[in-house]
């Protein structure tokens, strides 16, 4: 199994190595279960990649978004895994249209509406958007942790493109914050 980096994994890994080992008296109550995390658990965390390719299947996997017009190695790992829209700004300079990522919900347009490809790229990370389907990027966050369904699509295969919908056997977490 593959797993790709997100914004939480980004705070745990800060928490345990900027709070806990630094000044642990400091550390959030609600954060107090990361106390109980080995060195092996967190530096699994470390070693997470902030994307997967898949070349032969033309895909690609983040936890949040893509800039479009922006090489994914080019990306800041920030954006991979808290983006939500992009913004259009014109360059005072050359005139060019910038794109730039925000994680805020409510200022630009969806990311996942602009990318034009040539991967498809599968992510998460907008679960107020629930099930995102655009031409060439997929949104699978439908609100597991809030109680509502756990989503995953066939990428190759005879069932390719299928959607899948599980129902969560809670609500881990009450409020949509992130």
């Amino acid at each position: 199994m593959l797993s790709v980096r997100g914004n939480h994994d980004d705070i745990v890994i800060d928490q345990y190595l900027n709070v806990i080992k630094v000044d642990p008296a400091s550390l959030r109550e609600k954060n107090e279960w990361i106390k109980q995390l080995t060195q092996q658990e967190v530096d699994f965390l470390i070693k997470l990649p902030y994307s997967i390719s898949i070349p032969c299947l033309n895909s690609l996997v983040v936890h949040a978004g893509i800039l479009p017009g922006v090489l994914l190695q080019d990306m800041h790992p920030r954006d991979l895994v808290s983006m939500r829209n992009v913004i259009s700004k014109v360059d005072p300079v050359s005139g060019a249209t910038i794109l730039t990522a925000t994680k805020e919900i409510d200022e630009g347009v969806p990311w996942a509406k602009t990318w034009k490809g040539p991967e498809t790229v599968y992510f998460g990370h907008d679960a107020r958007r629930k099930f995102q389907q655009e031409p060439f990027a997929v949104g699978l966050d439908t609100g597991c942790v809030y109680g509502r369904q756990l989503t995953g699509i066939f990428i190759h295969g005879k069932r390719k493109g299928l959607v899948i919908k599980v129902p969560s056997a809670k609500a881990y977490v009450s409020v949509e914050k992130d």
